[in-house]
């Protein structure tokens, strides 16, 4: 119904007089039941084993075959020998010297300085070799020499070259830090980048980046006498669509010239050689370490490949040929620990299901969080996973999960008994590519998040395909990698078009409604949406995952509040990932890379502004 300006405003004006006095007067509003204990509480902890790994994110090789790791979660550096022993480590959460907020790039130059991109401090720091702190460069902004999300470092001669990924572009730096150039601008044309991350560059200065946005690999000349540098090459999808990896992150160069990729969708390390080739590809297999998530790839003095598993929490030493070497870090969990949690929901009795995306298993947990059961273990027979991803129960209590690197879906009795599988890796009606989130709709369709192949499916829950919507593409209605999806009381769908860094909502049938966000750090912005739910009261919350926070907004997209940030203390979160809502408001969010699930129960303080919102919302949909 629309209604006139003026009755709008006077009731703007009455009701937020109204919501004020009961404000001033009791305090704050709270929710029938509740009360005002601390909003967040922790269940389970991370399983850190030798050398102590949490997050490890990118990786450097020295010239005395000791291997330099970062540890994003732990915001630290560790040094470690040939054999994984732990030789040195520096670094903690902070702004000072010598403190880090999400570290995500390291290099070493030839006098074994080691260079570290401070990510959220939007700087590059210097160590000796020891972690002795030397300099400090940049702050954040996008001058020259200012930076917004620093991401990957390479070392060239004289020159440190630095993706400078929320500013789409590639600045270079003496190594005493004095700004020399940058190059790139957001786009995809020829000059074009789109929060570039990876960087490498081989013996004669010709540089590679990680164009991840663009889910392409850029290769540029080495600069001519006015420090300018060219775009030679690319590879990706606009001219390698059967070849290219999704979403390129880690980079690394061998002496032969190979180059070697890592990516985070895919879960694989790809070679190439100079003419872009693809010589090589590794996922998984009986004589391949087990990659969860790769992200920072280096080669050491043997040309054995370093790769570091975000995943798995663990480190792999990889021959060149794809055979396995050593692994460093975690192996398994044990009771109330867990190694990458990313798929969470409630079932009938309140009880917490977890997809234990690092140990290939569901656990079960009680409200508060005591063990309960686990089933599933790695493998492609019924009841095991490789990589259990989303996680939904239906109205008869049976549980759907998402098996991501299997691409298919199982589901199972509320004990954990097999019941079916549905899928099958490929693009057909009927097949997945890296499914991730699920969800059931109050009809009991089932909604999918098939990821690599860019699309929403709906399906009967005979198994029937009802209705597949979606390509690759940025246009409404189009996406890059869906990973979370949910569903209101209407049917309603909300995506988290994850590449595209926004929330698409579509009616039951899949046509297009409404979208909003974009690529950012403000209030309203996204880096990396992975999860989704809708609450009770029909709001939205969205994990803004590489921000390390939930969003809150109503169902057309204005933003309510905001909750978390970077940390590992209660209510402060590192790559979340998957997040659910129980009917009494109960949220449970898996915290993954601090490897625990953190819950957040009904009764806290809504603020005066929220509660003016939310009234007007209702008032405004009458």
């Amino acid at each position: 119904m629309k209604r006139p300006a003026s009755t709008v405003i006077a009731t703007i004006i009455v009701l937020g007089l109204a919501i004020l006095g009961v404000a001033l007067t009791f305090g704050d509003l709270e929710l029938s039941g509740g009360d005002q204990s601390p909003e967040w509480s922790v269940l389970g902890t991370a399983d850190d084993r030798i050398p102590g790994l949490q997050t490890p994110w990118a990786v450097a090789c020295d010239s005395d075959g000791t291997t330099l790791i970062v540890d994003r979660g732990r915001a630290q550096v560790i040094r470690v020998d040939r054999d994984g022993q732990t030789v040195a480590r520096w670094g903690r959460t902070g702004s000072g010297p010598g403190e880090f907020n999400r570290p995500t790039g390291i290099a070493v130059d030839v006098n074994r300085r080691v260079y570290v991109v401070d990510g959220g401090n939007d700087r590059v720091q210097v160590f000796t070799t020891s972690g002795v702190p030397i300099a400090v460069w940049g702050h954040s902004g996008s001058g020259a020499g200012e930076f917004d999300g620093p991401y990957g470092i390479a070392i060239w001669r004289d020159t440190a070259l630095v993706t400078d990924r929320e500013n789409h572009r590639i600045q270079t730096f003496d190594l005493d830090g004095q700004f020399m150039n940058a190059f790139g601008r957001r786009g995809s044309d020829d000059l074009g980048l789109e929060r570039p991350t990876g960087i490498a560059v081989d013996a004669n200065g010709i540089t590679y980046v990680a164009d991840t946005g663009n889910a392409r690999v850029r290769i540029v000349n080495p600069p001519d006498r006015h420090g300018v540098r060219i775009p030679i090459d690319d590879w990706g999808r606009s001219s390698d669509d059967d070849t290219m990896s999704p979403a390129p992150l880690g980079l690394a160069i061998a002496r032969d010239g190979t180059v070697y990729t890592t990516d985070e969708i895919t879960a694989d390390v790809t070679a190439r050689d100079p003419t872009g080739r693809v010589t090589g590809r590794w996922v998984r297999g009986t004589n391949l370490p087990d990659l969860r998530v790769p992200i920072g790839i280096g080669i050491d003095r043997t040309g054995s490949l370093i790769v570091t598993d975000r995943g798995a929490g663990r480190v792999h030493q990889i021959s060149r040929d794809g055979s396995a070497v050593a692994s460093w870090g975690r192996a398994y969990s044990g009771a109330g620990q867990f190694v990458g949690p990313i798929g969470v929901a409630f079932d009938h009795d309140g009880n917490v299901l977890v997809a234990e995306f690092g140990a290939d298993r569901i656990r079960k947990l009680s409200p508060t969080g005591t063990p309960l059961a686990d089933w599933g273990r790695r493998g492609i027979g019924p009841g095991e996973f490789d990589g259990p991803y989303g996680i939904a129960v239906d109205s008869e209590g049976r549980i759907l999960v998402s098996d991501r690197d299997n691409s298919r879906l199982q589901w199972f009795e509320a004990d954990g008994t097999p019941m079916s599988v549905w899928g099958g890796s490929g693009s057909g009606m009927g097949d997945f590519a890296n499914p991730s989130g699920v969800a059931i709709a109050p009809n009991g369709r089932i909604l999918v998040a098939d990821t690599v192949n860019h699309r929403i499916k709906s399906i009967a829950p005979s198994g029937q395909v009802l209705a597949v919507w979606g390509h690759e593409g940025d246009a409404p209605g189009e996406f890059r990698y869906p990973r979370g999806v949910a569903t209101d009381p209407e049917g309603r769908v909300y995506v988290a078009d994850f590449g595209n860094n926004r929330v698409q909502v579509f009616s039951p049938d899949g046509q297009f409604i409404r979208t909003w966000g974009r690529a950012g750090d403000g209030p309203g912005d996204f880096d990396w949406p992975l999860g989704i739910a809708v609450d009770p009261p029909g709001m939205v919350l969205v994990l803004d995952t590489d921000n390390s926070r939930i969003q809150r907004f109503t169902p057309d997209g204005k933003l309510l509040e905001i909750w978390g940030r970077t940390g590992n203390e209660v209510g402060e979160f590192l790559w979340p990932d998957g997040i659910a809502v129980a009917p009494d408001g109960t949220v449970v969010v898996a915290d993954t890379a601090n490897g625990r699930l953190q819950v957040r129960r009904p009764g806290h303080a809504f603020t005066t502004g929220e509660m003016i919102s939310r009234a007007l919302w209702r008032w405004w949909n009458v």
